[in-house]
């Protein structure tokens, strides 16, 4: 299945903005369907919160490479740091841990 990425982004009032992002339907292990990478992303970033670094891992690897190389934009900042602190340990793509850390 091709891979492909939409990304719309909305500005909000004060400033901010709101990125979505959708994907084609995927499977990950275990069956469970993502079809939309925002899900994806809350799954990071509350494995990160929970110090899941193995979960982390699973997660982006289950993602194209292409979708894994935008992730330093989607991951909140608590996320980017945990995966930057356990960089060494995490089975990733090499180029994927670089873009991911440069931020």
């Amino acid at each position: 299945m091709p891979s492909f990425l939409i990304l719309l982004v909305n500005s909000l009032s004060d400033g901010d903005y709101v990125t979505l992002a959708f994907l084609p339907n995927r499977r990950l292990k275990g069956g469970v369907s993502i079809t939309d990478i925002t899900q994806i992303v809350d799954q990071i970033n509350q494995a990160a919160t929970c110090g899941q670094v193995k979960k982390i891992e699973s997660f982006i690897n289950s993602m194209a490479l292409d979708e894994q190389l935008g992730l330093h934009g989607l991951l909140n900042p608590a996320a980017l740091e945990t995966i930057a602190n356990n960089i060494d340990i995490l089975h990733i793509k090499r180029g994927v841990k670089e873009h991911i850390i440069w931020y």
